[in-house]
């Protein structure tokens, strides 16, 4: 017979109302990414859809909570609920653990599929982007099976009666934790050495390391968790394993509305348009040397020969009257590009030397997002 158990108790209440809290929250700031892409009309990809899974996952993650408090008897002593309780609670727990590498995955993958949206053309940044996301994949698929491997067989965790071997949980979930923490460093360290590079004021520098490094709050929040959960006492496990549960929950639930804030620049700027003026994106692009036509591909440039009619080419020339002399002009010219997109800002400033003479074509483009 399943016992219902009222939140008349603190400490089965209050993870209730936090989770919910956060976990609302969460949804709002997806939703206000996905207007925010709709504002610049940029489609949905892969970043939101590991979002989308993020979030369904966490509203598993509150599913399991009130299971737990409601139920299983969590937050409350052993002693003053009933043994089909502790049961539920128990197994409640493993899809939780099991969850928990993926969920802290998909978010970390939609982080840095957004890194690849701002820095993806450098091939050093794909490689070490690559091999962070290989990284936090493996650590998932530890955390699985470490869930369903510690205890064998699988019933043991939940009935201590039949024959059976378990591990060192609390050390166990410590190594996991403590990893995931490593991984959260990689993942917000990988932007930084690329927006120091970038020709910007040491303010903007500083913002923008700000903004990509929020992580850290996560971060604060995994330290926490690893302590409740070397806290967990299995003699009274309704009672202990409340606290790992919330921030268990709570920790991904942050992780998504940190992973949005960065997107929502043309929101913020609609809501307060003095305050947060929208910038005007541009991309432009000029041309007029040998190395930079053999750029043209990746600059999305037509090389002389496919010149269209709507395109300008612009060239100098002169007559002595008997005869036309050409003038040649050839001179150094500075490339600028700027690139706001999904709220970092970055300027490059390349710097070309003069070249034989020539023609000179300059084809201008205005890029708008």
């Amino acid at each position: 017979m399943v016992v219902v158990y009222d939140l008349d108790v603190p400490l089965a209440r209050d993870p209730v109302i936090v989770v919910t809290v956060f976990g609302t929250l969460a949804a709002i700031m997806t939703g206000l990414r996905v207007y925010a892409l709709r504002l610049r009309h940029v489609p949905i990809g892969l970043p939101e859809y590991t979002i989308f899974g993020a979030l369904f996952i966490v509203y598993v993650f509150i599913a399991i909570q009130y299971i737990l408090s409601i139920l299983g008897g969590a937050g409350r002593h052993a002693s003053e609920v009933a043994p089909e309780s502790i049961v539920i609670t128990l197994q409640t727990i493993l899809p939780l653990e099991a969850l928990y590498g993926i969920v802290m995955s998909l978010v970390k993958t939609s982080i840095m599929l957004f890194y690849f949206r701002i820095f993806g053309k450098k091939k050093s940044f794909r490689i070490s982007t690559f091999t962070v996301m290989t990284i936090v994949w493996l650590w998932a698929i530890s955390v699985v099976l470490e869930t369903f491997l510690l205890c064998r067989p699988l019933e043991y965790n939940w009935n201590t009666t039949i024959d059976g071997v378990c591990g060192e949980r609390n050390a166990t979930y410590v190594v996991a934790g403590t990893l995931n923490l490593v991984t959260d460093l990689m993942v917000m360290a990988l932007p930084i050495p690329h927006i120091w590079k970038l020709q910007l004021s040491i303010p903007k520098k500083l913002a923008l390391s700000l903004v990509f490094c929020m992580g850290l709050l996560v971060s604060i929040i995994s330290v926490v968790r690893l302590t409740s959960l070397m806290a967990i006492d299995f003699t009274d496990i309704t009672h202990s394993v409340q606290m790992g549960v919330l921030w268990t929950v709570l920790e991904p639930e942050l992780a998504i509305i940190c992973a949005n804030m960065p997107v929502l620049k043309p929101v913020v700027s609609k809501v307060f348009p003095r305050l947060f003026p929208a910038s005007s994106n541009k991309l432009s692009h000029g041309v007029s040397d040998p190395q930079t036509f053999e750029r043209l591909e990746e600059h999305a440039i037509y090389p002389l020969g496919r010149v269209a009619p709507d395109h300008r080419a612009e060239i100098s020339s002169g007559s002595d009257g008997s005869s036309h002399q050409k003038k040649n002009q050839y001179s150094a010219h500075t490339t600028r590009r700027s690139v706001d997109e999904e709220s970092s800002e970055s300027d490059q400033i390349l710097s070309r030397n003069a070249g034989p003479p020539g023609i000179t074509v300059t084809q201008d483009f205005n890029l708008h997002y």
